[in-house]
Order: C-alpha cells, then structure tokens, then sequence
C-alpha cells in the first residue's frame, strides 16, 4: 500500500467545502431569525427592487383604504344629522297642518308655534355644531370636501354635493314674526309648502350620501383585493419559506460535521505516515 503526502491539497478543498456549508447554515439562520430572504441586496438585487416597489405600493394602499374609512365617518355623520333635521322638518309640518285647523285658538297655535321656533333652532343648532375633525358639514361650507381614494390625481371623489346647508334660511323656512293671532289657514298652507320643499332638499342630500356610499365600499373593495394581491406577491418574493430554511439548516449542520470529521482525518495523513516511518 502506498502513501502520499499530499493531506494539506486534500485539506484545503475539504476547508473550502466547510466554508460554504459555513456561509450557507449562516445565511439560513439570518433566514429564519429575520423571516426574510432577502438578507441583503445581494441575495437578488431585482427582487430586492420589486419588493421595496411593493412596500411602498402597499403604504399607499393602507392610507387610501383609511381615507376611504374617514370618508365614511364624514358621511356616516352628516346622514345622521340630516336624518335629525327631516325629523324637525316633519314635526314642524304636522304642527303647520294642526294650525291649519280653524277648530284652534290664537293661544293654542302660539304654543304651536313656540314649539316649531324651537325646532327650527335645534335645526340650526345642528348645522352649527355638526364637526368632523373640526370642519363643519351642514353650514355649506364644506360644498367641495374631496376624498382621495386612489393613488393617482384622478382617483378622488367629491362628497361636497350631499353636505348641504341646513341652516332654516338656507332651506328658506324661517317662519319670520307671524303669531296665533295671525297665522291664517292660508298662511299654514303657504308654510307646508315650504317646510316640504326643505324636506325634499335635505332627503335628496341624503340619498346622494347613499350612492356616495356605495363608490366608496366599492372602492375600499377593490384596494382591499388588491393588496391582498401585493402582499402575496411581496411574500413570494421576500418572506423565508420556513420549511426549506429549517431542511437548510439541517442538511448545513450534516455538511459541516462531515466536513470536520474528514478534515481531522486528513489531517491524520502525515502523521500515519511518520509513524510507519519510525516503525521501520
């Protein structure tokens, strides 16, 4: 049997085998401890690109849908209120129709009308205070409130139509200084048509909140499947696969064992062949 002495050649490419199990069990553990791939830009440099792309796509994505979610407070808000001033508006007009009746005194329509002045201040105490992070909804002002609702300039909407001005002189039922004594029949009928002109004006805004509504749950839907899209896709491209890095780490711990086991052996080369040199 012959015995070369060329163990440091054996050595160096055992070494060289244990260093990439090394980097590779390395790279495996950052793998499962971060639950990324992409450890660095050099793991893939285009899909490093693609995924922080996504990520900023999927930032934009997340502000849209909670402009979407404010937008639907504001109109949530002003339905309510709205719904508040219809009920003022339909108590004013049963009160007008009860006046209408020659059967009542001055003294009995002066308590009605007490009443319906003290409605129509609650109306305009709602147009007043009716706020959605301090802008005010039902005094007019907010006749251009644009909702931003996608990622390009044209993806907005304009709700400013359904916030109208419900103050009583916007909606043209102030009932000025009539009193019991004054307030005829054809007064009441005069003032019913007014009062339902008003009903009509505000239940129009309220129905466009509907459709307003509805673009933006269609909207909210669409972002919502899209970045259920993004996500899946930035996790292709980005997210440790959890099974295969703990196969890597397992078959890395193997190749390093190995790797030490023959090392040491090679390394054993000379010193066998020393010792057959001494035995003779």
């Amino acid at each position: 049997m012959s015995i070369y002495l060329t163990s440091a050649m054996t050595s160096n490419y055992i070494q060289y085998n244990l260093s990439k199990s090394t980097a590779g069990y390395n790279k495996a553990m950052d793998e499962m401890s971060s639950g990324s791939k992409l450890t660095s830009v050099a793991d893939d440099p285009i899909g490093t690109t693609k995924a922080a792309k996504l990520s900023i796509q999927l930032s934009a994505n997340t502000k849209e849908l909670a402009n979407i979610a404010q937008g639907q407070d504001v109109l949530g808000l002003a339905e309510g209120n709205q719904s508040l001033v219809i009920d003022n508006l339909q108590r004013i007009r049963d009160l007008t129709m009860q006046a209408s009746n020659e059967s009542y005194t001055a003294s009995d329509k002066d308590a009605m009308l007490s009443e319906i002045r003290a409605r129509l201040s609650e109306i305009n105490n709602i147009a007043n205070t009716t706020k959605y992070n301090s802008v005010k909804l039902l005094d007019g002002s907010a006749s251009n409130f644009v909702l931003q609702i996608g990622a390009s300039s044209s993806s907005s909407l304009n709700i400013g139509s359904a916030l109208i001005n419900v103050h009583t002189a916007a909606l043209g039922v102030d009932i000025g200084a009539v009193t019991g004594s004054t307030w005829t029949t054809a007064n009441s009928e005069a003032y019913l048509n007014t009062i339902d002109t008003a009903i009509n004006t505000v239940s129009t805004a309220t129905a466009k909140i509907g459709g307003y509504n509805i673009r933006l749950d269609d909207a909210a839907s669409s972002l919502t499947s899209i970045a259920d899209g993004m996500t899946s896709s930035k996790s292709l491209i980005s997210d440790s696969d959890v099974a295969t890095t703990s196969s890597d780490i397992v078959k890395y711990q193997i190749l390093q064992q190995a790797s030490v086991s023959i090392l040491t052996q090679a390394n054993q080369i000379a010193a066998l062949a020393l010792n057959l040199l001494g035995s003779s």
